[in-house]
């Protein structure tokens, strides 16, 4: 299992046309399940937050990919 994290860099719906973006190529690329967790307009605390409730779910042949693009982003959306 491979779970990314992040911000508008990753965020599966951002532009849902464009077929070449690095997630879709990861998970085209690959035999494992690949959960998007990322979402646009949110900072490193939105994905910490979601990243805490399923750590205890991972093993070791699992793979995290988290996306900080800026570590002074507030969360815009305001979800705690």
């Amino acid at each position: 299992m491979i779970d990314i994290y992040g911000d508008s860099f990753a965020d599966p719906n951002w532009d849902p046309e464009d077929s070449f973006v690095w997630h879709k190529r990861l998970a085209s690329l690959n035999d494992r399940v690949v959960n998007n967790f990322a979402k646009s307009a949110t900072g490193p605390h939105y994905s910490l937050k979601l990243l805490y409730k399923r750590y205890k779910n991972y093993t070791k042949r699992d793979h995290i990919i988290f996306i900080i693009s800026g570590v002074l982003l507030v969360n815009l959306l305001g979800q705690n």
